[in-house]
Order: structure tokens, then C-alpha cells, then sequence
């Protein structure tokens, strides 16, 4: 017993340098520029993002689309709406941001009704020109709810 209370504030002032060591270590090494973000994740600039479609390869690029609320309420979680938003990459780590592309409904003026939200859905590259849009064209359909 006599032993361990002598030993014991040594290890325990041991433990403490250590741990002090390695924190002033530590608070020497340069921060990444947003501690926060991921370095290898998809994350939007701001609000939230969901749903990401399947990527596909056109050019010399991949090419990803996902459920984005660029006007998401914390107070108000369903509402909204969501739009599909296209991100670029030549290597998947890096991704170049291209916007939205297919944009969130809105109500059609004349009845007021709100046609519908979109939502999941999948892109692909009509290589064949099967769609009719063009060879090489990138086709994509898109679930929708309507009210």
C-alpha cells in the first residue's frame, strides 16, 4: 500500500507531461482550412444535401448530382423544397461545383397549385441516342410528388 502511494503521484505527473508534451506538439501543426468539412466527402457550401445519384463518366469528367435545399429552415424541416445540384470531378477527390440543375417546382401562376417536388431519380449518358435528344446527351428522370 505504502508502495503504490508513492508510485502513484509519480505516474500520475508523468501522464500529465506527457499529455502537456503532446498538446504543445500538437497546437504547432498547421490547421486544414476548415476543421469542420471533410476532407474526402461530398459536403455542400451551406445548408444540406442528400440522395446522391450514381456517378457517370462523360468527357474527361465524372459527373454527380444531388438533392440540395438551398433554402432549408431548421424550424421548418419539410419545407422548401429540393432542387438537383451537379458537381464535376477529374479525380473524386476534388469537386468543382456547376450549380443547379434541375431546379425546385414552383407554384404554376395561373391555378396557383403546386405542381410537385422533386426528388430521387437517376442521370445517365444516352450514348445511342435513344431519348432523341442527341448522342452523348445526358438524360436524366427524377421522381415527383405531387399535391
Amino acid at each position: 500500500m505504502l508502495r503504490f502511494l508513492t508510485l502513484f503521484p509519480e505516474t500520475l505527473t508523468l501522464r500529465f507531461f506527457s499529455l502537456l508534451t503532446f498538446a504543445l506538439y500538437a497546437s504547432t501543426i498547421p490547421l486544414a482550412a476548415s476543421q469542420t468539412r471533410p476532407s474526402y466527402h461530398i459536403t455542400p457550401e451551406k445548408k444540406w444535401m442528400n440522395d446522391p445519384q450514381r456517378p457517370f463518366f462523360l468527357g474527361d469528367e465524372w459527373h454527380l448530382y444531388y438533392l440540395y435545399n438551398s433554402n432549408w429552415d431548421a424550424s421548418n424541416p419539410g419545407a422548401g423544397g429540393t432542387e438537383w445540384y451537379h458537381i464535376t470531378s477529374t479525380d473524386m477527390v476534388s469537386w468543382t461545383r456547376r450549380g443547379v440543375a434541375i431546379e425546385k417546382y414552383k407554384p404554376n401562376p395561373p391555378s396557383g397549385k403546386i405542381l410537385g417536388d422533386i426528388e430521387t431519380g437517376s442521370a445517365v449518358v444516352d450514348t445511342e441516342n435513344t431519348a432523341g435528344f442527341g448522342k452523348n446527351t445526358v438524360v436524366a428522370r427524377a421522381a415527383v410528388r405531387s399535391d
